[in-house]
């Protein structure tokens, strides 16, 4: 439940599609930091998106209820929530315990909120070397700048090449989470966006950067890490038209995307 001091957008925030929740835990230890550890599995390094049902909008708009049955204890839970037309908000925020279920709202379901307890421990992920990236090296092109930008989002929603053009694509991640950027063929973007999704479950998910095995992948940055930058060097594609972009950490696809227009 998410109370402003001012009306949102009703039209667009009642679609639970334009909204995203993710969570993640830290472990606690002697070291100083910790890495981002998945709720769900808790031996994997990530983050897991949890799947917004419905949106009430109540109070004249003032107040959003959010419907995330997965919802769950946590170290650190993020809410990219849209309040109007290319308007959205970010809240963080610890989850210690849940309350008792909003039931409130026309078509609610009865559910029983369930505590999930991780155990302190070894945490151990995989073994799986880091993939190399085959784009890392190379002759290098006309320069090209990418950024992310705070809410999930790339500061560039559009890039412009010629068809064949040689490009050096520089990435840089000024934001709190880690990002990637891959390039797909055009009409890709849900069917690969699915497919990162489930790598939050494979243990070698975070080695693999999460890039999904595809024939729709055309190339891809390494998993960039906050305040951290990676280039790559790579050609265009001959063939002209739109090919998206987008960052495949489980869920960031949904919001996190754009397109390049090869002409």
């Amino acid at each position: 439940m998410i109370t402003f001091n001012h009306p949102v957008d009703a039209a667009v925030t009642r679609d639970a599609r334009q909204h995203f929740v993710q969570v993640w835990n830290y472990l606690t230890s002697s070291a100083y930091g910790s890495q981002e550890w998945s709720v769900k599995h808790p031996k994997t390094a990530g983050h897991d998106a949890l799947e917004v049902t419905s949106v009430q909008v109540l109070e004249g708009g003032r107040r959003l209820f959010l419907e995330v049955p997965e919802l769950m204890p946590a170290s650190q839970i993020h809410l990219h929530v849209m309040t109007g037309p290319d308007k959205f908000a970010d809240l963080y925020g610890t989850v210690h315990q849940l309350g008792q279920p909003f039931t409130d709202f026309p078509g609610a379901k009865p559910l029983v909120a369930k505590a999930l307890s991780v155990p302190a421990g070894n945490l151990a992920v995989t073994t799986e070397p880091t993939r190399v990236n085959p784009w890392a090296k190379g002759e290098g092109g006309r320069s090209v700048k990418l950024e992310a930008a705070l809410g999930l989002q790339f500061a560039q929603k559009q890039l412009v090449a010629k068809s064949g053009e040689r490009l050096s694509l520089e990435f840089s991640n000024p934001d709190a989470v880690p990002h990637n950027v891959l390039f797909i063929k055009p009409g890709a973007l849900q069917r690969v966006g699915d497919l990162a999704n489930k790598m939050i479950t494979d243990p070698a998910g975070l080695a693999r950067h999460y890039v999904p095995e595809s024939p729709e992948v055309l190339v891809y940055t390494d998993m960039v890490q906050p305040s951290h930058k990676f280039t790559i060097h790579f050609n265009a594609p001959q063939e002209k038209g739109e090919y998206p972009y987008l960052c495949t950490f489980p869920g960031h696809w949904l919001v996190m995307n754009g397109v390049l227009k090869v002409e």
